[in-house]
């Protein structure tokens, strides 16, 4: 049983990594093809550009790849941060460790533009909503995106574009 600890322990570690190293990896991503200030300022407008998917700061297989990593995320893959330790980890421990990594979590999707957080996270949303429904601490992803100055605006209007669309279920809820 020591073993399975050391190995769940592992696995937590390597996690916890990868969601640190993520949000640096995403934040490169997006800015890597981002225009210069001193480009033409007759470019054709956003809507036009959005046709053409050269015009984008991440590529639409990066942004499927992004979609993928935050249904991981959404649908339980950072759940294994809650689950105390095999061995009888402390509750408190557990669940501090479990905030920690649902606030970097937050922080690796809030450095996207608006329309890539948009096709994304907008996209995910009902996975995030069912989860939430299941475990009240994945409310922390959006009340952390919601305060972040960069994505607050898409973060309020993906949640009301939900709630619109969904009027008639949560009514009854």
């Amino acid at each position: 049983q020591e073993k399975a600890e050391t190995m769940y322990n592992d696995i937590k570690l390597l996690l916890k990594t990868m969601v640190l190293g993520l949000k640096t990896v995403i934040w490169c991503v997006s800015n890597v093809q981002r225009p210069s200030s001193n480009r033409d300022k007759t470019q054709t407008s956003m809507a036009d550009s959005r046709a053409n998917d050269s015009h984008f700061k991440i590529s639409r297989h990066e942004r499927t790849l992004l979609a993928k990593y935050l249904e991981w995320g959404f649908s339980g893959g950072i759940g294994i941060f809650k689950i105390e330790g095999l061995l009888g980890m402390a509750h408190r421990d557990a669940s501090i460790e479990y905030c920690e990594v649902l606030d970097n979590y937050a922080a690796s999707i809030s450095v996207l533009d608006s329309y890539v957080f948009q096709t994304t996270v907008g996209v995910t949303f009902p996975i995030l909503f069912e989860s939430i429904v299941e475990d009240s601490h994945l409310l922390t992803i959006p009340l952390n995106l919601v305060n972040n100055k960069t994505v607050s605006r898409t973060t309020v209007d993906i949640i009301l574009s939900f709630a619109v669309k969904n009027l008639s279920i949560l009514a009854h809820a």
